[in-house]
């Protein structure tokens, strides 16, 4: 009979383990994560840069530090204001570009580009992304985006 880890680690390792190989996730690192903007920034550029090339180009992000940073702010006050979901479902405007951040489910019979870029989703998992303090209390944020 195997041991089961019945531990938070081992917990958290099963549901990293199904997440990674059941359901087509990523599993990210702490290191491509930014604290300071809340998102992966390695894949995000992947993303954009594979899905919308020209509208990146526009940004110039790709070119200089203080573009991609004064976008990140964009990106970041854009999720302040209207909600994740809002960002999602509408994409964010950063002049000179239009940007789309997810692409929809394509139809069945749908062979259009969108339909391509929806598989360049990027279903990603980083696991206890960081610890926070609260009341002398250690809490794990297990940050999963699909």
């Amino acid at each position: 009979m195997a041991f089961t880890d019945r531990t938070e680690k081992g917990f958290e390792t099963l549901i990293v383990n199904w997440l990674v190989e059941q359901n087509g996730y990523e599993q990210g690192t702490n290191d491509d994560y930014s604290k300071e903007y809340a998102i992966d920034e390695i894949r995000l550029f992947s993303f954009l840069n594979d899905t919308q090339p020209k509208e990146m180009e526009k940004l110039g992000v790709n070119s200089s530090n203080q573009k991609k940073r004064q976008f990140l702010n964009r990106l970041s006050g854009e999720i302040a204001k209207r909600g994740i979901i809002d960002v999602l479902r509408n994409g964010v405007k950063a002049y000179p570009a239009d940007l789309i951040m997810f692409y929809f489910t394509p139809t069945e019979n749908d062979l259009s580009l969108f339909a391509y870029y929806f598989f360049k989703n990027t279903f990603l998992l980083i696991a206890k992304t960081f610890i926070f303090m609260r009341k002398n209390h250690a809490h794990t944020i297990f940050t999963c985006c699909r």
